[in-house]
């Protein structure tokens, strides 16, 4: 450990004078790492088998039949219905939890039992508990081992994996499972996965589903809000036509918000857009990102400099700002440019000097061309376009991340060892994964904000990082290991990784279905984090970042040869590719953002 963190030290002194180029670091900064041989067949390694064309489905039925599920719609709706909670099981489960942190131990012991007999049904109680602020020790421990004895599959991909497979069938009585199931569904990415499936099944055979169309009179806002969303993006015209109806009676702002939305990205109905704008303040900014969000991809670049979160007043200006823009521009605007991937938002390339001296951030539009650049910056390694033509970077051999406006001063900097990525999220919070540490910091424009959430590891073998979307954290470290970080700052999942070793400017990828995307020395490869399980996997030697686009494709940064490529869904180059602009500079990694 002393002799990797003297290197790391030394390189980040060097660093700070230029001296360290791109092509020769990996070797510098840190000691070489030892290749991982592939499993021996009689006597010699075995040569690594090549992954067959990637199958959602069979991933998909592969995941359920784990668990004792198959694919038949009364085998999948029963999976949601027995993990299930009725009110009744909901206070009898809650009650055993709360006697796990009585002072008997004979009490303690009892709860445990009675909660491992309880199953499925228990889970997301148990994990809400598990995961509760300021929560009992004794709590958490009993919670986690009763999770272990009834949780054989993690939920999570189980979930997920159901409700894509119900998403291909043609049977009544799959939504009322979906539904059930919904207020129970603690993360985000099986909440997407079921809503997306909610959105195929709304409307078959050119009928409405009966079950979806009770739920409209649903007292729940979740049930409620999700039917609506789910007619609303139906591909049929009569459905959102009801749903444009709907809007203007339904009194929830958070259900009209997903209607909204819907309509607008779905439907490109120009007509619903001033709903939007009026929305984003009318709700709360963890939600209303979410109009601010759409309306940044209609304006591109040109939209106005405000952003919402803080207090209300500041909501409301930025979205009586959006109106104005709004007001200027809708005879202009083209809502076809939302079916365009390019129109989701920029590429940001970041690249270092190929002579010596400073590198640069450079955000390409959609059809590959320079927007703008930010120069003068001492190996940038990410960096995230922010509202009002700001931007948030991560200097790796100044040690820190900084706000600033693209064509103008610095607004706010903190201190963070060797930065490998950063991010902003709708509540303004930023976070930073460095080479020792992950530091959350609390939203404002000024240095020596308060520090809402810290990770440290000894090791200095940190070689990318990535904020998932429950608040956990996924990191690759040198001696290729996947470890995930919980909200108390515990490594709950540790995997290794195969490959020929693991690159020092790596990146990890968040996948919507909640997998990660890991560049290796030799290879761009899936993981499972829960399981560690590789998934589809494509041969490339040296990536320094890999990241998956919406229509699957992949955007992969090299280390050596200064280019940025797409790969297409089998791992095939593409006729898009970056070489940079201005030769004085040699990109190396590359962002959607």
């Amino acid at each position: 450990m002393r002799t990797t963190l003297l290197c790391a030290l030394l390189v980040s002194f060097l660093g700070l004078f230029g001296y360290v180029e791109l092509a020769a670091q990996p070797k510098a900064e840190v000691p070489p790492v030892k290749p991982q041989a592939l499993p021996k067949k009689g006597g010699k390694v075995a040569e690594e088998k090549k992954d067959d064309a990637f199958d959602q489905v069979k991933v998909d039925q592969e995941t359920i039949q784990s668990a004792g599920y198959s694919d038949d719609v009364k085998s999948l709706t029963d999976f949601f219905k027995n993990h299930t909670v009725t009110e009744a099981d909901k206070a009898r489960i809650s009650a055993f939890i709360k006697k796990l942190g009585e002072e008997s131990f004979e009490s303690r012991e009892q709860a445990s039992e009675d909660l491992s007999k309880s199953g499925v049904p228990a889970i997301a109680l148990l994990r809400s508990a598990q995961n509760a602020k300021d929560a009992d020790p004794e709590i958490v421990r009993r919670c986690e081992l009763a999770l272990k004895i009834i949780e054989k599959v993690p939920t999570r991909s189980l979930a997920i994996a159901s409700a894509r497979l119900l998403a291909t069938k043609n049977e009544d009585g799959m939504t009322g499972a979906l539904l059930g199931y919904l207020p129970l569904a603690d993360e985000e990415s099986v909440t997407d996965e079921i809503r997306n499936t909610l959105a195929a099944l709304a409307i078959r055979g050119g009928k409405p589903d009966k079950t979806l169309e009770s739920a409209l009179e649903n007292k729940s806002i979740l049930i409620r809000g999700a039917a609506a969303e789910a007619f609303a993006r139906a591909n049929d015209k009569t459905s959102r036509a009801k749903m444009k109806e709907f809007l203007n009676k339904e009194v929830e702002n958070e259900v009209k918000l997903l209607i909204a939305l819907a309509l607008v990205n779905n439907g490109r109905d120009k007509e619903i857009v001033p709903s939007v704008i009026k929305l984003m303040a009318d709700v709360p900014s963890e939600k209303g990102w979410r109009a601010e969000e759409l309306m940044w991809r209609i304006a591109g670049e040109d939209g106005p400099p405000v952003s919402l979160g803080g207090d209300k007043a500041n909501n409301e200006k930025a979205r009586d700002e959006w109106k104005k823009w709004w007001d200027a521009n809708e005879k202009k605007v083209d809502l076809a440019k939302l079916d365009q991937e390019s129109s989701y938002g920029l590429t940001i390339v970041c690249e270092s000097p190929r002579a010596g001296g400073l590198g640069r951030i450079v955000a390409l539009g959609g059809d590959g061309k320079e927007r703008w650049s930010v120069k003068g910056l001492n190996w940038p390694m990410d960096a995230v376009p922010l509202a009002g033509k700001k931007i948030l970077i991560a200097e790796h051999n100044r040690n820190r991340i900084f706000e600033k406006e693209i064509d103008g001063k610095e607004i706010w900097s903190e201190n963070i060892n060797q930065p490998v990525s950063v991010g902003r999220l709708p509540n303004g919070t930023t976070w930073a994964v460095g080479r020792n540490q992950i530091i959350e910091w609390e939203r404002g424009d000024k240095s020596g904000k308060k520090q809402e959430f810290t990770f440290l590891r000894n090791e200095y073998d940190i070689v990318a990082g990535n904020r998932l979307k429950n608040g956990e954290y996924v990191l690759l470290t040198q001696n290729q290991q996947l470890l995930k970080v919980d909200r108390k700052g515990a490594i709950t999942k540790s995997h290794g990784v195969g490959g020929n070793g693991v690159n020092y400017y790596a990146t990890v990828d968040v996948l919507p279905t909640g997998k990660v995307l890991v560049t290796l020395m030799n290879s761009i490869t899936e993981y499972d984090l829960e399981t560690g399980k590789a998934g589809t996997s494509f041969p490339f030697q040296n990536a320094t970042t890999a990241v998956r686009l919406r229509n699957g494709n992949t955007i992969v940064g090299h280390q050596n040869n200064g280019k940025i490529v797409e790969l297409d869904k089998e791992g095939k180059p593409t006729k898009w590719e970056h070489k940079g602009a201005d030769a004085s500079y040699r990109p190396f990694r590359a962002f959607k953002r």
